[in-house]
């Protein structure tokens, strides 16, 4: 990872609303820019700043091709807090939300139904069938406010949720639920591209952090330290390209490494989209498919389901993924019993989803179906 620089003001805003919420001034920030701009390098570091503290975070993603699934960064948050994975049988996962539940000193067995089919558990017996869709959802979302409640009554809570330019109309209803929150030590964190109009935007307790490009010296030491000794016109040429994005620098970078040189006179890509089709069209064919199938399934991909959609040997596809990690294209973000990968920047997803073309995207779709069927058929699809 680069150096973090030239955040160090926003950083400190971030902070400034944390110490708000705690005293029970609920506060709602949207950090906003361009692509690659270090919208998610500052939530890193935010949250790697609360290390030691007494505060809750979780954080969700919303994702360019997610709009169609309800509720999907409050599941995903929902996930995080009770720590369930994919390979988790239906009682496994009630065992964990019963257990969260009892840790907030909230009634499990008022709860516990309207949370498991929210998340899509099946069970034996269906304890919601003879209730109304509609008193199902407003139960549901009363829930939820009481998860947040008790939460930050133990604890100041801090909820991230990444992209919300591409989220669900489920989710995005949540708004007044959020609003009525600003009572309680909550944080709530909201990423999203120039151009969009951030959540809640009128809210008198949001604040709106607009990241600015990097200065010239803070794009140096970003360049400085991954491309040690490249001659001065390189250098000016990526900085005239990058324009001050630090993903874009990081990304020109690697292409001057992988390339071995790059000629002054030679044509670079306009946007940093370019420069990673162009960097994913050049990996060999098998990686390109791991890589982009590893995008069909989501952000982050399970491998037991990565693996039952690609059918590579098994030792074929752990050499094809130690060489994605090594190229920066995805990390290791296992957090419990089942492997995980995750691709290393929202945009980096976008693109390698993209450069798949729509046919073979619905055909890819289709397997990650079947594999869900297969691996977890106690589960209902989400």
């Amino acid at each position: 990872m680069t150096a973090f620089v030239g955040r160090r003001q926003e950083l400190a805003l971030l902070r400034s609303r944390l110490d708000s919420a705690r005293t029970g001034h609920g506060q709602i920030v949207g950090v906003i820019g361009e692509a690659g701009i270090g919208k998610s390098r500052l939530l890193y570091e935010f949250r790697q700043s609360l290390r030691g503290e007494r505060v809750i975070y979780l954080e969700g993603h919303c994702l360019s091709h997610g709009a169609g699934i309800s509720y999907l960064p409050v599941r995903e948050i929902l996930k995080h807090a009770w720590r369930l994975s994919d390979g988790d049988s239906p009682t496994r996962i009630k065992h964990k939300v019963r257990t969260g539940l009892e840790r907030l000193q909230m009634e499990p067995a008022e709860s516990l139904p309207f949370l498991l089919h929210f998340l899509g558990v099946k069970g034996e017996i269906d304890e919601l069938a003879l209730i109304s869709p509609d008193t199902i959802r407003t139960r549901t979302l009363e829930i939820l406010r009481q998860l947040c409640t008790y939460a930050s009554r133990q604890r100041p809570l801090v909820i991230a949720v990444k992209d919300v330019h591409w989220i669900d109309a489920t989710s995005k209803a949540l708004g007044p639920m959020v609003q009525s929150l600003a009572g309680f030590r909550l944080l709530v964190i909201l990423t999203c591209r120039a151009g969009y109009q951030p959540l809640w935007a009128d809210t008198s307790h949001m604040t709106q952090i607009a990241l600015q490009p990097l200065n010239s010296e803070d794009s140096l030491g970003i360049l400085g330290r991954l491309l040690p000794g490249v001659s001065n016109q390189i250098t000016q040429l990526i900085l005239s390209k990058a324009e001050g994005n630090p993903f874009f620098l990081e990304e020109l970078a690697r292409t001057v490494r992988e390339q071995g040189s790059l000629s002054p006179t030679v044509v670079m890509p306009d946007t940093v989209q370019e420069v990673l089709l162009a960097r994913i069209n050049r990996l060999p064919d098998q990686e390109r498919l791991v890589l982009q199938s590893a995008a069909v399934i989501g952000k982050t991909a399970a491998l037991d389901l990565l693996r039952a959609i690609v059918d590579l040997p098994e030792q074929t596809l752990s050499t094809i993924l130690g060489e994605l990690r090594a190229a920066d294209f995805l990390y290791d973000s296992t957090s419990g019993p089942e492997i995980e990968y995750s691709f290393k920047h929202a945009l980096t997803h976008e693109v390698a989803y993209g450069s798949l073309e729509v046919r073979r995207q619905r055909g890819v779709h289709a397997r990650v179906a079947q594999a869900i069927e297969q691996l977890y058929p106690d589960r209902l699809p989400t």
